[in-house]
């Protein structure tokens, strides 16, 4: 009789056909081999069902369920409803998890039973899978619930997370009616239970691109949903309510975005490409010339840093 998993791998799939054996892969070079990995595929319209089925042909830990689209509650439900491991591994079809990742976290939760879940820190990726930046996330519960109460996701990177199961079942599961924003949902009905942390080092790649549900979800939604569950979650620890505002994203922010991001990680390599890329796609834009001088000052402070360095080693 095969042996029971310690781990189930929750991971949605939704037309991810471009990331998604790089995922996969990332899960299979584990260094923690006692797992399932789930891999529920929403209604793919691509190849994703196909990719799905080749690599559970080849490892019998993958195991894959269809279902017509849905949304990703759905999904995640879906999944933990067939996991048979007591720790569930959230892991997004885009990102890359690092081969320590379970072993950490199977440990931290093992010798911390009144944590619920850990995540950890993150390296932020563009599409093409360069660094941007490491998200040094917080490991302190106080910290976390603060930033929670005040709307934001207090760290916790939800493909990075480990949690365990009984606690997301009496928790109340993901909930369909806040999909965009399910995460922090769930997270804030996680605190009733007990703690959450972050490892103090990074163990997943999170990539940043169009096509992912953050870029392409339904922005007036995603920030309705938000306000009345930071609101909600506000009242029950008796504060006043806030109102919180975002913008969807576009390829012109984007690339900012990851040009700036880029520039505080110190990856020039990344930051040249995506200046390079603005300049091209959007010369004239004022925006673009006050990121470009940011460029050139980095580059400047960086080359006198060198020096600096250099003479001393003289």
């Amino acid at each position: 009789m095969p042996k029971a998993p310690t781990i189930s791998v929750l991971m949605p799939v939704y037309n991810a056909e471009r990331y998604l054996s790089t995922a996969i892969q990332s899960i299979l070079a584990q260094t923690f081999e006692e797992f399932e990995c789930i891999i529920v595929d929403d209604g793919s319209s691509d190849r994703s069902a196909a990719i799905i089925r080749q690599f559970a042909h080849l490892d019998s830990r993958i195991r894959p369920t269809l279902q017509k689209n849905a949304g990703i509650s759905q999904a995640l439900n879906k999944g933990l409803e067939q996991a048979h491991a007591p720790f569930v591994a959230r892991m997004d079809a885009d990102d890359i998890a690092h081969p320590q990742r379970f072993q950490a976290q199977y440990d931290f939760l093992l010798h911390h039973p009144d944590h619920v879940g850990c995540g950890s820190w993150v390296d932020f990726i563009d599409p093409d899978g360069d660094k941007l930046f490491t998200y040094h996330t917080a490991d302190d519960y106080d910290i976390i619930l603060n930033e929670l109460l005040n709307g934001t996701i207090g760290g916790l990177i939800h493909p990075a997370m480990m949690l365990r199961k009984e606690a997301v079942i009496t928790a109340g599961k993901y909930r369909p009616e806040y999909d965009f924003s399910e995460d922090y949902d769930l997270f804030t009905r996680l605190t009733r239970l007990g703690k959450l942390s972050n490892l103090q080092a990074s163990l997943l790649s999170y990539r940043q691109h169009l096509g992912s549900i953050n870029a392409t979800s339904p922005i007036q939604r995603r920030i309705e949903n938000k306000n009345k569950l930071t609101n909600a979650f506000r009242k029950e620890h008796g504060l006043e309510p806030i109102k919180l505002t975002a913008s969807q994203p576009t390829p012109f922010s984007s690339r900012i975005r990851w040009i700036e991001l880029s520039l505080i990680g110190g990856e020039l390599k990344t930051v040249n490409k995506h200046t390079q890329a603005l300049l091209k796609t959007s010369p004239l834009h004022i925006v673009t010339w006050k990121t470009t001088a940011k460029v050139v000052r980095a580059h400047l402070e960086y080359s006198l840093r060198r020096l600096k360095h250099k003479r001393q080693m003289e």
